[in-house]
């Protein structure tokens, strides 16, 4: 009778005082809601399975041929200060350190995309994890690696991002140009992204098929 429940994310947004508080952080470090801006955002424990090598490449490679891209870092570990040592001559990577949920909601609504690299290990292969799930609530189109395991599966599937291999920051400078360079295609992954979160990991409907699950356990026990 063994059942797996996705993780949901709460959709209830900050209160207006948490958000303005957010959007001033946001705009002291330079990252505003702009047209000509693509932000792509990152939430997460940044330590060794973090991947956040080649998301450093890429953005060297990107700010070689001067695309207006910049990746935000978010998150504590204790790789941020080596992290930030590499990308110190970068000023497309922006490493905040641990933000709130406030950031993390304004953040969001002005990223052009989400980034999630995992480990190629077994156990990440066979991963749905809460950042995904996070960044589909936002609408955002996502850059998932590597390039195979079940969140590959599902961004190809529902047509809602792009993947790469694990640790190819070449690779990965050419998925977000081609996001960059194809703003109708980006559109249409965003609202995928959005509908798939609602139709799979809103939280009235993980919950709600989760409750209908043990009520079902329940009334087999009893025999009914």
């Amino acid at each position: 009778m063994d059942r797996a429940f996705p993780f949901s994310y709460s959709v209830i947004p900050p209160s207006d005082d948490a958000i303005q508080r957010a959007e001033l952080f946001w705009d002291e470090l330079g990252i505003r809601r702009s047209e000509s801006d693509f932000t792509i955002c990152y939430f997460g424990n940044i330590g060794r399975h973090a991947g956040l090598n080649a998301i450093i490449k890429a953005a060297r490679i990107l700010k070689e041929r001067a695309k207006p891209v910049r990746f935000v870092l978010c998150g504590s570990g204790e790789k941020v200060d080596e992290y930030r040592r590499i990308a110190s001559d970068l000023a497309n990577v922006i490493l905040p350190g641990w933000v709130g949920p406030a950031e993390i909601h304004v953040l969001m609504c002005r990223s052009s995309a989400g980034i999630d690299p995992l480990p190629e290990t077994e156990d990440f292969l066979n991963t749905i994890n809460n950042k995904a799930v996070e960044y589909l609530s936002g609408g955002l189109p996502l850059l998932v690696s590597p390039d195979k395991g079940v969140l590959h599966t599902l961004v190809n599937d529902n047509n809602c991002g792009l993947s790469y291999p694990y640790s190819d920051g070449e690779a990965l400078a050419e998925a977000v140009e081609h996001l960059l360079d194809t703003p109708d295609l980006r559109n249409r992954m965003a609202q995928n992204a959005l509908e798939l979160f609602n139709k799979a990991f809103s939280p009235d409907v993980v919950y709600g098929n989760m409750l209908d699950y043990l009520e079902g356990v329940v009334a087999r026990y009893r025999g009914e």
